[in-house]
């Protein structure tokens, strides 16, 4: 399947350290295969012409699939990172997070997790070290209108992929429930209905993506924060991509409750798309 897609340019960051590695070869992965423009930046506060330098000898050994401006600048790099994106309007932000162990996964790093909170371009962070792109992709769907741009983005950059949107049921206050006479048999047919109204909920946002697309769809009870990477491990998928607010419309109080803990607990590249009239107002 074919998706034709818009995006001019990415923007990948390089902080001269092993975790931009990996996210640079994604960017330009991607890059070539969008037939978008690569650029790759690097905020500094010291000797710009010296860090233009390490840049440069940095990128020397690293096979990249396309050409890339390189472009250095002095300031706080998330800052600098919004005021790019926005300045060469790219259609994805690519950052990458630093395995620390088996045990306690990945680390995303201020500059990732600043960005993720205030950026208003998708942002791609690159988890794993591996140059094939992703062959798994797992949507975590509130079947919102932001929801539905990142599935969009998602089947935009990796139409091929086998795609399975998730949507979680919150589950009913049960507890207080009984305090109230609901008997076990009414609290089994409330579950059941919350998962029928999400299957139906789903299927009209499935119904939104091109027909052709390889799309499972699943519905799963329990808490959005443990469901969606317990899903994602479970399926082995190399993508979660979500967007960064729900029915509420409360960008920042879902994204600290939910998204960035998915982004930082997913075991693989995740994807975060904000509301389109979301903008930080840059210091």
């Amino acid at each position: 399947m074919r998706i034709l897609s818009s995006m001019r340019r990415i923007l990948a960051y390089c902080d001269l350290t092993e975790r931009s590695d990996a996210a640079l070869l994604r960017a330009a992965r991607l890059a070539q295969r969008q037939g978008a423009e690569l650029v790759i930046l690097h905020a500094t506060d010291g000797d710009e012409a010296a860090a233009h330098e390490a840049l440069a000898a940095g990128l020397a050994d690293l096979p990249l699939e396309c050409p890339a401006a390189l472009h250095v600048v002095r300031g706080r790099p998330f800052v600098e990172i919004i005021r790019a994106s926005r300045s060469l309007d790219a259609g994805l932000v690519v950052v990458g997070a630093l395995a620390e162990s088996a045990v306690r996964g990945f680390v995303l790093g201020s500059t990732a997790e600043r960005l993720i909170r205030k950026g208003d371009r998708p942002v791609l962070v690159v988890k794993n070290p591996t140059w094939r792109l992703w062959r798994r992709v797992l949507v975590a769907s509130d079947c919102s209108e932001t929801s539905l741009r990142a599935a969009r983005l998602a089947l935009s950059l990796r139409p091929d992929a086998q795609m399975t949107l998730l949507h979680v049921v919150e589950p009913q206050p049960e507890a207080r429930l009984r305090r109230f006479g609901a008997t076990e048999p009414e609290l089994r047919d409330l579950r059941e209905e919350a998962l029928q109204a999400g299957r139906q909920a789903l299927d009209r946002f499935r119904a939104q993506l091109p027909p052709e697309a390889r799309i499972d769809l699943l519905v799963q009870q329990g808490s959005a924060v443990n469901t969606i990477p317990d899903v994602a491990r479970e399926l082995r998928v190399g993508l979660v991509a979500l967007g960064t607010h729900g029915r509420s419309g409360a960008s920042h109080m879902l994204l600290g409750s939910v998204a960035e803990s998915v982004v930082r607990e997913a075991p693989c590249d995740t994807l975060t798309v904000r509301p389109e009239a979301f903008r930080f107002e840059l210091p």
